[in-house]
């Protein structure tokens, strides 16, 4: 009677053992992948900003925030930190929903100096949304000739900015070829269909608006991450 006593009670503690290895398997699991999955994002990020920049000459610093981690396989999280310097981006690249890419984080602060984009020379270009915010902050600052952003980017721009910055930097003192400083400071929003829309009124290029511009660049810094 004892013994059959003994064997059913350590029948009915099995399913307990069970469900208490399991729970220790799924904690263990999250506990490494909170560890090991943030470096890895973090380190593709860097990888990708750093593409075309020559060893030395440029790097880039990022820290991604998420619980669970897991989150960050779909494009969300808590906070996203980018840093870098002496970078290079394509103002040709274009995606078709750039700020689809990081709109999963809660909080986002992107800060770059000395980047080049073709051929305009950025001091500083930043962006920045915070937990509270519906709309990202860009300040930028940069300078090329307004005859040089209009050769090599003016088709990227969109309908006819580019020959319109090229007739207005024509007119300039040097037909356009003396660098102009470009200043923006602008609310960026995701438009319908992933579009980004610049509210950029006040900034502008050789006298024209400089809305498709920051668009532009908004789009080939993102499309690095």
């Amino acid at each position: 009677m004892g013994v059959t006593r003994v064997a059913a009670g350590l029948v009915r503690m099995a399913p307990m053992k069970v469900a208490v290895a399991v729970v220790l398997g799924v904690l263990v699991v999250l506990g490494v992948s909170q560890l090991v999955i943030p470096g890895v994002v973090e380190s593709r990020i860097e990888d990708q900003l750093e593409e075309g920049v020559a060893e030395g000459q440029g790097e880039a610093s990022v820290e991604v925030s998420a619980f669970p981690a897991v989150r960050l396989a779909w494009g969300s999280g808590d906070k996203l930190q980018v840093r870098g310097r002496g970078l290079r981006v394509d103002l040709a690249e274009r995606a078709d929903d750039p700020l689809g890419r990081i709109n999963g984080f809660d909080e986002v602060d992107i800060d770059l100096e000395d980047m080049v984009a073709g051929p305009v020379r950025v001091q500083a270009f930043s962006l920045v949304r915070t937990e509270r915010d519906t709309s990202y902050y860009l300040r930028m600052e940069a300078e090329t000739t307004p005859l040089a952003l209009a050769e090599s980017v003016g088709g990227s721009l969109g309908g006819d900015i580019g020959s319109q910055i090229a007739q207005a930097g024509a007119a300039l003192l040097g037909g356009g070829e003396i660098d102009v400083p470009i200043d923006v400071e602008a609310q960026v929003s995701r438009g319908d269909g992933g579009a980004v829309d610049v509210d950029a009124a006040e900034a502008n290029v050789a006298g024209v608006p400089a809305g498709p511009f920051a668009e532009t660049m908004v789009q080939a810094v993102l499309n690095r991450l």
